[in-house]
């Protein structure tokens, strides 16, 4: 195994292509249960070894030879340690912890938002997750790392699982209040992590109003949560109203079921047509995508089609659009739901010119690579056409 090689032959590697990030990627690409249990009791002692090394390494500022001449490979070292973290954090191992804590502690790339991966890994370990909790909490740290903290400290409020929030201080709700200021419509999500904590919160009320008035709605949903959270009747009504709007309704609805207020739910909820746009506003608002929902959103048609990986499939294609904002400009796209992921394909200079038949023929052949096809190789848009039986209509000369 790569990383065993990697654990007792170190300096037979150079320094600028040690391959810790790439054997800590074996790790994650674990199939089943059977290969899980392999790499538990024979992967992750040379995994340990090797991350022991190279944190060792970083923290001395030991200089190589390799890093007289590569200036970026502090760096490099520090990709490679909190991937591996990553593993660690989820394969949940108690002796793994003080690695964990040590790395935070050094703030080895504080910057990098795969914290939060480390410690959303460590939550789904409730005493692993509470002991390094109280270990990072004071005090706190500053960066991803410290959006990370705040993250992991309101899952486990929520459930109930510590006593008390970690920024329930005047230096936390200090930071709240400047993760509520700072408004950066491409990634609000350090400020709904900020309005998430608020019902946890002492002198709350300064705080849950920034928060109504962010200019993202999101960072609004996420306070309406708050103030239900709290018993407020405003934050319910609130919730009903935005579970009617399908930019917002799929995080409102699952909010008023997890109050147990189905009751506000509007008769949509229950409309295919409804939910699958409320699905995909979600799916584009994710951090991996743009961040927040669409401008608009546009249903363009339904269509049955039978599909090269078997059976019918009954799509819905949709446009999106993003109005230009700040540095960002517009964004024209199209979805095609109804396949076992989204796809999606956009433009950033223009609109985007291309037929529905083109479309589904571009999802044709990205579906045919996500299922591992053969038929995926070469694949382009005149071979989906041939695949699906569909015709391109002909362009008009200008």
């Amino acid at each position: 195994m790569l990383v065993q090689r990697f654990a007792r032959n170190r300096q037979c590697f150079p320094a600028s292509e040690r391959p810790l990030d790439r054997a800590a990627g074996i790790f994650r690409r674990a199939e089943n249960r059977q290969v899980f249990e392999i790499l538990t009791h024979t992967g992750l002692p040379a995994l340990r070894a090797a991350l022991d090394a190279e944190f060792k390494e970083w923290k001395n500022g030991k200089v190589t030879p390799d890093s007289r001449l590569d200036p970026r490979m502090p760096v490099r070292l520090a990709d490679g340690i909190l991937g591996s973290l990553e593993v660690l954090a989820v394969y949940g191992q108690a002796d793994d912890l003080p690695r964990i804590v040590d790395a935070a502690r050094a703030r080895v790339l504080a910057g990098d938002d795969r914290w939060t991966a480390v410690l959303g890994g460590l939550g789904r370990h409730a005493e692993t997750a509470r002991v390094a909790l109280d270990a990072l909490a004071e005090p706190l740290p500053e960066g991803a790392l410290g959006v990370a903290v705040l993250g992991l400290a309101n899952r486990l409020c929520r459930e109930n699982r510590v006593a008390r929030h970690p920024f329930d201080s005047q230096a936390g709700r200090e930071r709240l209040g400047a993760y509520l200021r700072a408004a950066e419509p491409t990634n609000s999500s350090v400020p709904i992590a900020a309005a998430a904590a608020l019902p946890f919160i002492s002198k709350r009320d300064a705080l849950l109003k920034l928060a109504d008035s962010h200019p993202a709605p999101r960072v609004q949903l996420e306070a309406a949560w708050a103030r239900a959270f709290l018993g407020q009747a405003d934050g319910f009504a609130r919730l009903a109203r935005q579970a009617r709007d399908p930019l917002q309704a799929q995080v409102a609805i699952s909010y008023l079921r997890e109050l147990g207020r189905e009751d506000l739910l509007p008769k949509s909820a229950s409309d295919p047509s409804f939910a699958a746009q409320a699905e995909l506003a979600a799916w584009l608002a994710r951090p991996s995508e743009f961040g927040r929902a669409p401008d608009k959103l546009i249903e363009v048609e339904q269509r049955e089609l039978a599909w090269p990986t078997g059976g019918w499939k009954q799509l819905r294609l949709y446009r999106y659009l993003y109005h230009p904002e700040g540095d960002n400009p517009l964004v024209d796209g199209f979805a095609v739901l109804g396949l076992n992921r989204i796809f999606s394909m956009k433009a950033t200079r223009g609109v985007l010119d291309v037929q529905p038949s083109e479309i589904y023929a571009s999802a044709c052949c990205w579906d045919l690579q996500q299922s591992g096809d053969p038929r995926a190789e070469g694949c382009d848009v005149q071979r989906g056409l041939e695949l699906l039986g569909l015709k391109a209509k002909p362009r008009a000369t200008p």
